[in-house]
């Protein structure tokens, strides 16, 4: 798998090689990519949190990924207009949203439950799919699907 780094809107950007994306089916090939982008990191980036958002296409293949939150050791505060105003430019469809948990838990705070609702209903909105949120904890192969636990409806 290629991908891209470059700046834009003074956040990161992966830009995907289309060809080389698997399509997603699980939650796992997410959470591998998000483990991978952040082991990426040095220590001290890896100490932090980090939201991603996968632009997806409507055949679910990876378009872009942005870093739309960058916070502390146990917070990043979001904002949804920027979650979705990158996918809406870049022309997606659907989009997955994943951050991690530099303590390793993967248990959703009573913060991630709020911000998913709140995602969950400006995707409603927008006509974009939020296909899942997931959480992955550092140190570890476990991630939280709000999906597979049926929180995204």
């Amino acid at each position: 798998m290629r991908i891209k780094v470059k700046k834009e809107w003074g956040q990161s950007l992966v830009k995907a090689n289309l060809d080389t994306m698997p399509q997603i089916e699980s939650p796992e090939v997410i959470a591998n990519i998000a483990r991978n982008l952040l082991n990426s990191e040095d220590d001290l980036g890896q100490s932090q949190e980090h939201f991603w958002v996968f632009g997806l296409t409507t055949r679910n293949r990876i378009k872009a990924i942005w870093l739309v939150g960058l916070g502390g050791m146990d917070s990043c505060p979001i904002d949804p207009k920027i979650v979705f105003r990158a996918a809406l430019l870049h022309g997606c469809t659907g989009i997955l949203v994943v951050h991690n948990h530099p303590a390793g838990s993967i248990d959703p705070s009573t913060e991630d439950h709020n911000l998913t609702q709140r995602l969950n209903d400006g995707a409603k909105l927008l006509g974009i799919r939020l296909l899942d949120h997931i959480i992955i904890g550092n140190g570890t192969a476990d991630q939280f699907s709000f999906r597979g636990a049926d929180l995204i409806s």
